[in-house]
């Protein structure tokens, strides 16, 4: 979660062409999870997606409504 809201990230390390070699960096991109962007996926992926955040007050109980949610 940033100021500006929820972001998306995703990194890659950069390799030779061939994938092999030593590390050489790394490439980062992030998107913000608008709500276009979340019914986007919801429609692609063709599952009921939701975003939840996980807030320092209530940390235990999201924590507990998620695990209920992926029937752990």
């Amino acid at each position: 979660m940033t100021g500006s809201g929820p972001i998306l990230v995703a990194m890659q390390p950069v390799l030779q062409s061939d994938g092999e070699g030593p590390v050489r960096g790394s490439i980062i991109i992030g998107r913000f999870l608008t709500s276009e962007l979340i019914e986007r996926f919801r429609q692609q992926s063709q599952i009921d997606l939701h975003i939840d955040p996980v807030w320092e007050e209530n940390k235990q109980l999201k924590k507990q409504v998620m695990l209920e949610k992926l029937g752990v």
